[in-house]
């Protein structure tokens, strides 16, 4: 039987490109709108965009006051989508679910 109680931590991390804030805020929202509110969403946002070879803007306000935003000097492409939440946690218990962001996810995701 599973039990409801929680023993471990749970985050969330994402990576975007530069011009996707609008689908990402959207993608958010549906996970701060789960069953089960991750403990942490984790953001990289590289310095550059290397397949557009491009800076990342300015986070809006309403995303940077509930993203914790890992910034490596290197973007490792798609990897990076896991790379803030491996970088940031040190606990091996910690759940990690990656996300995309341009997906909107169910309340019981």
């Amino acid at each position: 039987m599973r039990s409801s109680k929680r023993h471990s931590r749970l985050v969330v991390s994402y990576t975007t490109l530069p011009g996707r804030y609008d689908l990402l805020r959207q993608s958010v929202k549906s996970i701060l709108a789960q069953t089960l509110v991750p403990d942490t969403i984790y953001l990289t946002l590289p310095v550059m965009a290397k397949r557009l070879n491009i800076s990342y803007p300015p986070l809006p306000r309403d995303l940077e006051d509930v993203l914790s935003v890992i910034t490596p000097s290197t973007d490792y492409g798609p990897i990076c989508k896991l790379y803030g939440a491996l970088f940031a946690e040190t606990d091996p218990d910690t759940l990690i679910i990656t996300c995309d962001d341009d997906t909107i996810y169910p309340p019981d995701f």
